[in-house]
């Protein structure tokens, strides 16, 4: 938000949020503050695809000790599993789940990287900003450039998709039953350069 011109001491102080305590790493914020937050964001920067951006923008350490985790793994399956069961050290706005896809004619099996809000306030950018960062996250960890086989949301489509086409690469389904990053099996078997052997 500072980058495009909103100072952010006086967003804070609009939801009473003390700057110095953002400052310290292990400190957390209630996730209803923060999709406050991410909604005024939207609101002021007139970014409508707010929550594609911050996720494009992850980068490992913003995932602290979870980061950390999931970057000493053999695998990325190995790091997918780690993420799934040590969310909650990153945040408490969702459930995470690793699933196999139902198989599909004349695809190789699949599987969903699944997100579920247990907020409904900003639920689209929330979404949207996880399933970036899942991305830009496991694209930097594994090296692959690879797009995923599909992403789906459950929230209705935009009415501009192309940030999401951008982003994404692949074809994306909205009004679905789940919040999901679709690819390959076979890909959980990539091994992770920066694993701790």
């Amino acid at each position: 938000l500072e980058q495009r011109g909103i100072a952010p001491a006086a967003l804070l102080a609009e939801l009473r949020l003390d700057p110095a305590l953002l400052a310290r790493r292990e400190q957390r914020i209630a996730a209803s503050a923060y999709l406050r937050l991410l909604g005024r964001g939207v609101e002021l920067s007139g970014d409508d695809c707010l929550g594609l951006h911050l996720g494009e923008a992850v980068r490992p350490g913003y995932y602290g000790v979870l980061g950390y985790l999931a970057m000493s793994c053999a695998t990325l399956a190995d790091a997918l599993h780690r993420q799934a069961r040590y969310a909650e050290l990153v945040g408490s706005l969702g459930w995470v789940s690793l699933v196999d896809e139902p198989p599909r004619p004349g695809l190789e099996p699949q599987v969903a990287l699944t997100w579920q809000p247990l907020l409904t306030l900003q639920r689209r950018q929330a979404s949207e900003e996880t399933l970036a960062a899942w991305l830009s996250f496991g694209r930097w960890i594994s090296g692959l450039q690879v797009a995923p086989t599909e992403v789906r949301f459950q929230h209705a489509a935009p009415a501009e998709v192309s940030e999401h086409d951008r982003i994404f690469g692949c074809p994306i389904r909205f009004d679905q039953a789940d919040n999901a990053l679709v690819f390959p099996r076979r890909l959980l078997a990539t091994p992770l350069g920066q694993a701790d052997h």
